[in-house]
């Protein structure tokens, strides 16, 4: 008889029947159903890893509410600020290969770029640079935002105004750090941004989906429907980002497979070597010796008492989460096509009820 796993309540994953999976499988698909009818979300996608091994994905509703289109596992959805988890993990294996070390300052990669004696490159990766942020809260895209640009001219921009923070004293959010962060992995990779990923980590872990959404609109790839919340009810199509913007930051789209194939390499430790994992995944110390809650490109919460690393992501029309419990080797990653919801927020906390040992 064909059996699959499911994680009992002592933390101990078990060979079990598959009716025993697939009374898991149901009760996460209620879950899902009922908060995106609550939340009136048009489509989720979700992957599911436990015990260090895939365990589930899926995907619910529809991509296209004009078209009813129903959404398909293999379809690729923008993750947003999720990028940065890969810009880092990109930074670490140019730092093993002897390219690039995290204390350096960033004019030595960046000659040009205003502030780059006073700032590090790990400055960049944990969000303590100072460097002013291009990005607006709440995805409120300023009109310029609209319009295609070179994402150099946004840096150089950004980078040239006054710091927001002395230099490794606090943290503050800046997708403008890790654009800077994007121009040294191209500069010792000799290509763009997305083919320096391409082959330092989607061609190794076998991310065949992953797609390059920071690039004119006419020529992005087919993705399922994004939708916003109307000031008088509904959802509409929002306005989307001009190529460039997204540059390092929020770039690239993929398969709920695929982002579950990347949290197993984390899960794992698979692509980058024990002592990056270990400065990528522990929580950063400021100036003054105290922690704070980010690792290198990505957060590390206690969710209900538990050891975690995230991040969250959002683009015009999507939101995101991908979760991960490294000691009860579980992962969980949620994406929508909606914004300004909190379902994947509300959901990755769910599931994470259902698979984890109770405490």
């Amino acid at each position: 008889m064909k059996r699959r796993y499911f994680l009992q309540g002592a933390g101990a994953l078990v060979a079990l029947p598959a009716q025993a999976a697939q009374s898991l499988h149901q009760r996460i698909d209620a879950e899902v159903r009922s908060a995106m009818a609550r939340d009136k979300v048009p489509g989720c996608w979700l992957s599911l890893i436990t015990d260090g091994k895939l365990h589930y994905v899926q995907a619910y509703g529809l991509s296209s509410l004009e078209r009813n289109i129903r959404a398909r596992r293999d379809e690729i959805i923008p993750i947003g600020s999720i990028t940065k988890m890969f810009i880092a993990t990109a930074m670490l294996r140019l730092t093993e290969m002897g390219l690039v070390a995290l204390e350096d300052p960033v004019s030595r990669h960046l000659p040009d770029l205003p502030h780059g004696d006073e700032i590090t490159v790990r400055q960049l990766l944990t969000h303590t640079s100072g460097l002013a942020d291009h990005w607006p809260s709440h995805n409120n895209l300023r009109p310029e935002m609209l319009r295609d640009r070179d994402p150099k001219t946004i840096l150089a921009e950004w980078a040239a105004k006054p710091l927001t923070l002395d230099p490794g004293t606090k943290f503050g959010y800046s997708s403008t750090g890790f654009m800077a962060a994007g121009f040294i992995i191209e500069r010792h990779m000799h290509c763009s941004l997305f083919e320096a990923m391409r082959r330092l980590i989607f061609a190794p872990l076998g991310m065949h989906s992953v797609r390059d959404v920071d690039i004119p609109p006419a020529q992005r790839p087919l993705l399922p429907e994004g939708y916003t919340s109307r000031p008088g009810g509904g959802l509409g199509t929002p306005p989307m980002e001009g190529a460039g913007w997204k540059y390092a930051s929020g770039q690239i789209a993929m398969s709920a497979g695929d982002l579950a194939k990347f949290n197993l390499s984390l899960l794992h430790r698979t692509l980058l070597q024990p002592a990056s994992y270990d400065d990528m995944f522990r929580r950063q110390l400021y100036k003054d010796g105290k922690e704070f809650w980010y690792g290198l490109g990505i957060q590390s919460p206690e969710p209900h008492g538990y050891k975690a690393l995230e991040h969250v992501g959002g683009a015009s029309g999507y939101v995101a989460i991908d979760r991960l419990y490294p000691a009860e080797q579980v992962a969980i990653a949620v994406l929508v096509n909606a914004d300004q919801v909190t379902t994947e927020l509300d959901l990755v906390d769910t599931i994470a009820k259902l698979v984890l040992p109770t405490r």
